[in-house]
């Protein structure tokens, strides 16, 4: 197959798997007797997403299609949509079954948070602004979306202050279900600290967070623990004021590594969600895919060390943890 047809196949690919091609679809292409233009037959498509593909088809169609060949690797992508269909039906059942209302679907919001710049120190002389610091969070929050998930803020650098977080003025992280925040990380004797664009903020200080809503924390910030100083979830986590909806904390063990490729990690982690991999697997496997260099880690939180694993080992989209009872927090890591 020429490589203008293997990149064809490939746009069709792409276009079935973000659901912007059903099976109909796919079979009226592959039945065409002449190469079809995808932006023709997406019913299921924006303005915005028929001219893009579009444009790729006129230039692949004037480099040369092998339409035949392509017909022939056709029937191969309809067997993906068709499995992917199927996971999908499995997760809205899966969806009924804990949720009958169907507020699951509906009601699971995703908040996205990230500083780019600081106006402070530096540490041992380097800068530490973050200039590829919106690709993470932002390519999570552009899948999550686009598979029917809402976003209810997306925050950064100046726009974003300390009494935004700790209840001093509102409290963003208990207004969502799972918040992803990127940022320079650090820890001090009090615990963790996420770094803001003027000062740093304590999850786990007076304010706290899991108090209402928040569900799965993800801070993409270097030393959400740091074993290799001994510091593990409960030396960090232990005396933070975590409340009962918290159950999920998502980081990396030590210093975190950030560029173009790594900022993929984002993309990977609500992929791998849609999937319906768990929180922990799909971050673990998130982070190394894209990176050889950074210890991903996620944490379990419960009302006993079993029950801290067992939210390791099942939590997902489709079946979000609820709250454990009050009263002293256990975790369990798992790298």
């Amino acid at each position: 197959m020429t490589q203008p047809s293997e990149k064809y196949c490939g746009l069709i690919r792409e276009l079935a798997r973000k659901n912007r091609l059903s099976t109909p679809e796919l079979i009226y292409i592959m039945a065409s007797a002449q190469p079809v233009n995808p932006a023709d037959v997406m019913t299921n498509s924006s303005e915005t997403d028929k001219h893009g593909a579009s444009l790729t088809f006129q230039g692949l169609k004037h480099q040369g299609l092998d339409w035949e060949a392509i017909q022939g690797s056709i029937p191969e992508i309809i067997k993906d949509v068709l499995c992917q269909e199927k996971h999908q039906e499995e997760d809205h059942a899966a969806a009924a079954r804990y949720f009958p209302d169907g507020g699951f679907v509906r009601n699971f919001n995703i908040g996205i948070l990230w500083c780019t710049f600081f106006k402070r120190r530096t540490w041992h002389q380097f800068s530490l602004h973050l200039p590829d610091a919106y690709r993470p969070p932002s390519l999570f929050a552009s899948v999550m979306r686009e598979n029917g998930y809402n976003v209810q803020f997306l925050l950064c650098d100046e726009f974003l202050d300390v009494t935004d977080l700790d209840g001093t003025k509102r409290k963003l992280p208990d207004n969502v279900d799972l918040l992803y925040f990127l940022t320079h990380g650090e820890l001090s004797k009090s615990g963790f600290e996420a770094l803001l664009h003027t000062v740093n903020w304590q999850p786990g200080g007076p304010g706290g967070i899991g108090d209402s809503k928040l569900s799965v924390a993800v801070f993409d910030a270097c030393h959400l623990i740091n074993t290799s100083k001994k510091k593990d979830a409960t030396s960090v986590w232990g005396a933070a004021n975590l409340g009962p909806t918290l159950r999920l904390l998502l980081g990396f063990d030590g210093p975190a590594n950030l560029d173009q490729d790594m900022a993929k990690r984002g993309k990977a982690f609500a992929e791998n969600l849609i999937k319906g991999k768990t929180f922990a697997d799909a971050w673990l496997q998130a982070v190394n895919s894209t990176s050889q260099s950074n210890k991903p880690v996620a944490i379990g939180i419960g009302d006993s060390k079993s029950a801290a694993s067992s939210i390791l080992n099942s939590a997902r989209l489709v079946n979000t943890p609820a709250a454990r009872p009050q009263g002293r927090a256990f975790f369990c890591e798992r790298f």
